[in-house]
């Protein structure tokens, strides 16, 4: 099994598209010791190595649901290899009979329209585009809308785009579409609250770009679990790294959702360190967040366990000397035999006090940063959030590849992107 072949095996167990970063952490994780560590592939991907992290901690407890049976780092690619062996030896059925076209080649036909969405873009794009063309004319971005959360209807999106002389009215119509899906009060709420973000930090930053690009980093920012990435942030181009605002930002909502996950001793380790750089790198000159940080850090160390304290003390001693830390993993193993015990100590210090510690983590950036509210959003708003951001990533990628829009509405859109519907009703397209 190579590298793509596990990629593709990787998508068909979770039965979906992996994301890009997750395609990237697959693809370097089956190269085995030639593969990227998460700094370098956080370094590719221009995001914090805690965001890798994250994400790839995510992505192997999906893994492990499906494969039934604890998937790691150090084992993803022996796990895809077995069952890419058991797939091959089964022996294959045959195939069922292919139905009959049942759309007919007549573009007048009575029912085309109900037709149209049972067709299979991927596969027959060209005539979905000429269908969708010949019988819908100029009503075709009424029609179409309809569709823009379907997957298998995004090419056909970017190729009627890409085509239409003007895009406008196609453009503006996915516009709308996709602002009537946070109607609901709560989710204007939260856009409410992106805004405002992005407007103060635009001024912290002296940001120079358009403000969509930091209305869509917050969007990932909130500690609620989501399945929304920086994507749509890159694809506006926001360089993350570039300013350290955003990355303190970023990681310290990271850090209260590690925390809560905290399932053995390395992972301590790595949460602390995690801490310690951030507070040391990009807290910058705020020094009472820096000191109330740095609180918070020193209570939590003192929970260490004394042989992993050592090693993370020898860790930060080999990170100022710059000295490689190659050994680290093979240290860390050779102690944890020693410290079960120990580490009963710390787990039931995190199950009495870690809510009250991480209460204050949260209280702190709130006050300091506004940033760690609870939003306790509904499954159901959940997914219009998910909706929302996967539809305006495929606007975005519409616009970037439209050369016949005019300046006008492409600006609206540009400056309206991600804003609530008090703020769009106040910049209205006028003729």
């Amino acid at each position: 099994m190579d590298v793509e072949e596990g990629l593709e095996l990787a998508e068909q167990l979770l039965n979906r598209t992996l994301k890009p970063l997750e395609i990237l952490i697959v693809q370097e994780t089956c190269k085995g010791r030639e593969g990227k560590k998460y700094r370098e592939i956080a370094d590719t991907y221009s995001c914090t190595e805690g965001h890798v992290n994250e994400a790839a901690s995510d992505l192997w407890k999906l893994l492990s649901e499906v494969l039934g049976e604890p998937v790691r780092k150090n084992n993803l690619q022996r796990l895809l290899e077995k069952r890419w062996q058991s797939q091959s030896a089964e022996v294959p059925q045959p195939q069922e009979q292919a139905q009959e076209e049942t759309v007919s080649n007549n573009t007048d036909f009575v029912g085309r329209e109900d037709a149209i969405p049972n067709s299979t873009p991927e596969n027959n794009l060209d005539e979905l585009v000429r269908m969708v063309r010949s019988q819908f004319r100029n009503k075709i971005p009424e029609m179409l809308v309809n569709y823009i959360n379907e997957p298998d209807w995004r090419e056909v999106f970017l190729r009627l785009v890409s085509t239409m002389e003007p895009a406008d009215e196609l453009l503006c119509q996915m516009k709308r579409k996709i602002d009537d899906l946070m109607l609901d009060a709560r989710l204007q709420e939260f856009l409410i609250w992106t805004d405002g973000r992005a407007n103060k930090i635009q001024k912290e930053i002296k940001f120079k770009q358009k403000l969509a690009a930091i209305r869509a980093f917050y969007l990932h920012v909130p500690c609620d679990d989501s399945h929304i990435d920086l994507y749509l942030a890159y694809s506006l181009k926001l360089d993350v790294n570039h300013y350290p605002s955003l990355v303190l930002d970023i990681s310290l909502s990271q850090l209260i959702r590690l925390f809560y996950r905290l399932p053995d001793g390395y992972d301590l380790i790595s949460f602390i360190m995690q801490f310690d750089a951030t507070i040391q790198q990009y807290c910058g000159t705020d020094s009472k967040l820096k000191q109330l940080l740095q609180k918070l850090l020193i209570e939590l160390q003192k929970q260490l366990p004394i042989e992993l304290d050592q090693v993370w003390q020898r860790r930060k001693s080999w990170l100022q000397k710059k000295l490689s830390t190659s050994e680290l993993p093979q240290q860390i193993e050779k102690q944890k035999s020693d410290v079960d015990e120990e580490m009963e100590r710390f787990r039931y210090w995190w199950k009495t006090e870690g809510s009250t510690w991480a209460n204050r983590l949260r209280e702190v950036m709130i006050n300091y940063r506004n940033i760690g509210h609870i939003w306790q959003f509904s499954k159901k708003q959940q997914q219009a959030l998910d909706d929302y951001h996967h539809a305006n990533r495929l606007l975005v990628e519409c616009l970037n590849i439209a050369s016949n829009v005019t300046p006008k509405v492409r600006s609206h859109i540009e400056d309206t992107l991600l804003l609530p519907m008090a703020e769009i009703e106040k910049r209205k397209l006028r003729d």
